[in-house]
């Protein structure tokens, strides 16, 4: 089962919610990207987690990482 009691970012939750939605353990997860469990734990406890390390987890998923850049509205 996932743990969500320490404090995390929105973008680990999201990914969270779909591994629980995919029925997928860290130690799954874990598993499909070559790494311990630890190593997997690590990421979702830094929410400054790399673009890079955020598209290997959504492609371990089954799934892409898509992004937006989104203007602020009070900025020029």
């Amino acid at each position: 089962m996932i743990q969500t009691n320490r404090k995390r970012g929105p973008r680990m939750d999201r990914i969270l919610v779909m591994m629980f939605a995919e029925n997928i353990s860290m130690k799954e997860l874990a598993s499909r990207m070559g790494l311990t469990v630890q190593a997997v734990n690590d990421y979702f406890h830094n929410d400054d987690c790399k673009l890079s390390r955020l598209e290997e987890i959504a492609d371990a998923c089954g799934y892409s990482l898509k992004w937006d850049l989104v203007k602020k509205e009070n900025q020029r």
